[in-house]
């Protein structure tokens, strides 16, 4: 008993930890470098499937955007975004636990915030799914919250997330 008591101290010590590293979580975000034979790799799973209707590209970390500073496109993502310029895609990531859409020559870029995580209430964050449809003329994307749902560009940046009920800590 001694034991899961020390383990649930621990496990509680281990969580208001956590909660001081990830305010702000940007500020340890690492750059993303995107190798070569990745590229490599990218191209031949393109040309193998020229005939498909939509390409969905998903990520972990952003290539595109850092909430930590104003670089776009470390690494060799303009390589990436070339090979899939002649089709319609939508690429997804996530790593930041902080929702962020962008468009970019007329493609959607969707950072995902968290699906239950332990977070902290900033703009962007909310605990959410992303709910996809696919029909003849793209994907339709909405954001199912737990308590909620928001279409595909998020939360509005001047919104207090917790005194609209988006994320609630607990006491």
């Amino acid at each position: 008993m001694e034991k899961l008591k020390a383990k649930e101290h621990q496990t509680k010590e281990d969580a208001l930890k956590m909660l001081k590293l990830s305010r702000p979580i940007e500020e340890w975000l690492a750059d993303l470098n995107i190798s070569d034979a990745q590229v490599d790799y990218f191209k031949g799973v393109l040309e193998t499937n020229r005939d498909v209707r939509w390409t969905f590209a998903f990520v972990h970390a952003p290539p595109f955007y850092s909430p930590m500073t104003d670089k776009k496109d470390p690494g060799n993502f303009l390589k990436i975004e070339a090979l899939l310029a002649d089709r319609p895609f939508t690429i997804y990531s996530a790593h930041t636990h902080t929702y962020h859409y962008d468009q970019r020559n007329g493609r959607d870029y969707i950072t995902t915030a968290t699906s239950g995580a332990m977070n902290v209430v900033r703009p962007g964050a909310m605990d959410h799914v992303v709910w996809v449809t696919m029909t003849n003329q793209g994907p339709k994307i909405a954001n199912l919250l737990m308590n909620g749902i928001m279409d595909k560009k998020g939360p509005p940046e001047d919104d207090d997330l917790e005194a609209i009920g988006l994320y609630r800590p607990k006491a």
